[in-house]
């Protein structure tokens, strides 16, 4: 019994930060038109996505990695650590490009966020039909936030009361439940093995993707395919 009510604690605490992670893409997309009448950048405005996409996207694999390493409990508590962070900076920023560098801190934690989620519920959940079932919470949670977030987005942004730089704040009360109900139902052992870390592989999975992803978006567009 106590083992299926830690169970539910953790699920818990996963579906919150899939839920914030997910629901930021689609509140700040609904939110950008005041961003730039407040503060002005609409030449750079495609960037508040692309530098988002570009930092959560390169370091995936290598959180996913760190976590298989270290640890998944930690590098799931650094990457949600790194969101709230780049959410309340966010929310400070002054001009465009303090915005577009603290999207790419928030991307870099929802690189950690999303895949280490999954990983955690593969593990914990011994029986396959119950992470069959897990799999479609999540799946659900990105339905609803597809759906909630242009209309939170929205109406924070259009609020007297509130404002958009709220759409980032908004991150930070569902970020710190999932770390404290993560920090204390999860339980992971010890291991006495000692890792071995390819710093040189890392630095060129990083680069290798950002540079892919880099040629993409300007491809045809800023520079010609050639």
């Amino acid at each position: 019994m106590a083992q299926d009510k830690r169970m539910g604690f953790v699920v818990l605490a996963m579906a919150l930060g899939l839920f914030m992670s997910s629901l930021d893409n689609t509140i700040v997309s609904a939110s950008i038109s005041q961003v730039i009448k407040d503060i002005g950048g609409f030449d750079k405005m495609s960037w508040i996505f692309t530098a988002y996409m570009l930092s959560a996207t390169s370091t995936m694999l290598v959180f996913g990695k760190m976590s298989d390493l270290f640890g998944r409990k930690l590098f799931y508590l650094i990457g949600i650590s790194m969101f709230l962070i780049g959410s309340a900076l966010c929310g400070t920023a002054q001009n465009i490009d303090q915005l577009i560098f603290y999207r790419v801190i928030q991307g870099i934690g929802s690189g950690a966020i999303f895949p280490i989620s999954f990983t955690i519920i593969y593990s914990v959940s011994t029986d396959p039909k119950q992470a069959a079932k897990m799999s479609g919470i999540f799946a659900g949670i990105f339905g609803i936030s597809s759906v909630l977030g242009p209309q939170i987005g929205t109406w924070i942004s259009e609020s007297s009361l509130l404002g958009w730089r709220w759409c980032f704040y908004v991150n930070v009360p569902f970020g710190l439940l999932s770390i404290v109900t993560l920090a204390i139902a999860l339980k992971e052992s010890k291991s006495d093995f000692k890792p071995k870390v390819d710093y040189l592989g890392t630095l060129l999975l990083v680069s290798s993707t950002v540079l892919l992803l880099l040629g993409l978006e300007w491809g045809g567009k800023d520079y010609a395919w050639d």
